[in-house]
């Protein structure tokens, strides 16, 4: 679902124009997260391995807690409340993550941007070709490595309860 939103209602947000095309650069990661039946973690447990397949960099973590797993990962919570992002989600864990990129430097080709207290950037529309780049090396990654982890699974079954 993409909203589109008035010059104003983005003004009230906190959005300004980008002031140059490709004045704001940026390399980009996916992250997509699934819930894993049949294994069980400790509560604490959260780890991460990084590889590449089918040209894409990706890294992969597992975990209890989807935050924590992410913090692994890329070093930052996936849900600003997690216990909310489960509710709605309905989902109880573990999860595996699997992050792909990061992606190659792309230069912002319009939109707007706004500065966050923390220093960081967001943005609103200024990088519309990387939902197709991410998409691509998604397709490549995520099947390879959901098949491996259903068939490494599917030969321990003592290490499902």
């Amino acid at each position: 679902m993409t909203a589109t939103f008035s010059t104003y209602a983005l003004d009230s947000m906190g959005f300004r124009d980008l002031i140059d095309k490709g004045s704001l650069a940026a390399s980009f990661m996916g992250v997509t997260v699934y819930e894993i039946g049949g294994i069980t973690l400790p509560e604490s447990f959260a780890d991460a391995r990084r590889t590449h397949v089918a040209g894409a960099n990706y890294r992969i973590a597992l975990s209890k807690s989807v935050n924590a797993g992410s913090q692994r990962l890329i070093g930052d919570d996936f849900a600003e409340s997690e216990s909310e992002w489960l509710k709605e989600v309905k989902a109880t864990g573990p999860f595996l993550l699997v992050a792909v990129g990061p992606t190659a430097v792309i230069e912002c080709e319009a939109g707007r941007m706004m500065r966050m207290p923390d220093g960081s950037i967001t943005t609103y529309n200024s990088f519309p070709s990387l939902r197709e780049t991410l998409k691509s090396l998604e397709d490549g990654v995520l099947p390879p490595v959901v098949a491996t982890l259903s068939q490494t699974t599917a030969r321990r079954p003592s290490a499902i309860r």
